[in-house]
């Protein structure tokens, strides 16, 4: 080697991030987390009613199958009032007390007010106890401001 050997200054590679780009990304990450919050809600609106929509179709659907089952005439009383769904045989026997208010806090909407619909043996619907006779009702379920419909017909049955 001529000369003296030169060192050069190696300057060190930083490593990890800076305070600064961490409040950045975590103020990036509150933003969109306040822009999609409002969205989230309403999905869990949405889906908790038609819960309860879901829910009013089963305990329609269980009554048509008491009725059968029992080989009696069955009775599915809809309270608007109570927001309470009550199967009671012929015989005077409460098979179920369904409560909408409570298990899913929703609120029982029926235009005509309380609704009964009567199941036969053969699991048709009986017109002598029946509200509806000719065209379907419409039963809602309201939750945080969210309402679903459903249609009772005249034959028994509860669809969406």
């Amino acid at each position: 080697m001529t000369g003296p050997a030169r060192r050069r200054r190696v300057r060190p590679v930083p490593r990890g991030f800076t305070i600064v780009e961490i409040v950045v990304v975590l103020v990036i990450m509150g933003v969109m987390a306040l822009v999609a919050l409002p969205s989230v809600g309403d999905v869990v609106t949405n889906r908790r009613a038609q819960n309860a929509r879901n829910d009013l179709i089963y305990v329609a659907s269980r009554a048509q199958m008491s009725a059968v089952a029992r080989g009696e005439m069955v009775r599915l009383s809809m309270n608007p009032t109570t927001d309470v769904l009550t199967t009671i045989t012929a015989s005077g026997d409460t098979l179920e007390v369904f409560d909408l208010a409570d298990r899913d806090a929703a609120d029982l909407l029926i235009p005509s007010g309380t609704l009964h619909m009567c199941y036969s043996p053969l699991g048709f619907a009986h017109p002598a106890c029946s509200d509806v006779t000719t065209t379907s009702v419409p039963v809602g379920v309201a939750v945080g401001g969210r309402t679903v419909w459903a249609s009772m017909s005249a034959t028994g049955v509860v669809k969406p």
